[in-house]
């Protein structure tokens, strides 16, 4: 016999909704990887993106936020990318780009996405960053690997 508000038939209906309200494993690698971006694009200093970005920055952070396929947050990392310039990047990142972009707009995955971003977060110059970023780092780039 079951109470129709009794403490069972409470903790199933209680089960079921947590069930249904829990985030897709989908949802949650998006979330992950948006976190990732937002953090890295701010820890690069002021100083070392374009007069432009300023302007474009909050409307980017809405973008990244509503980003809703990999295509689409990966198509954001470029824009942070562009919007860093030469001097923010080592020289090397010259040979790497084309190969870089080419996976950008080949991207099928969160990790894709990651994989990428953490590929621009290594190749950033240690200027081109704020110093809080060095103690940070070591715990973004376990969550970014952990991006499925």
């Amino acid at each position: 016999m079951y109470k129709l508000f009794g403490k069972t038939t409470l903790a199933v209906a209680g089960a079921a909704l947590l069930i249904s309200s829990a985030p897709s494993d989908a949802q949650a690698q998006s979330r992950r990887a948006k976190k990732g971006l937002l953090a890295f694009e701010a820890a690069v200093k002021w100083s070392m993106v374009t007069r432009g970005w300023k302007a474009k920055r909050k409307r980017w952070q809405q973008s990244v936020a509503n980003a809703r396929t990999p295509k689409r947050l990966a198509r954001l990392v470029l824009q942070l990318e562009s919007a860093m310039g030469w001097n923010s990047v080592q020289r090397k990142w010259r040979r790497i780009r084309p190969v870089w972009v080419k996976a950008i707009y080949r991207v099928r995955s969160y990790r894709d996405v990651a994989k990428l971003l953490v590929s621009l977060e290594t190749n950033t110059k240690w200027k081109a960053v704020y110093k809080w970023w060095g103690k940070a780092r070591k715990k973004w780039l376990r969550k970014m690997r952990t991006v499925r």
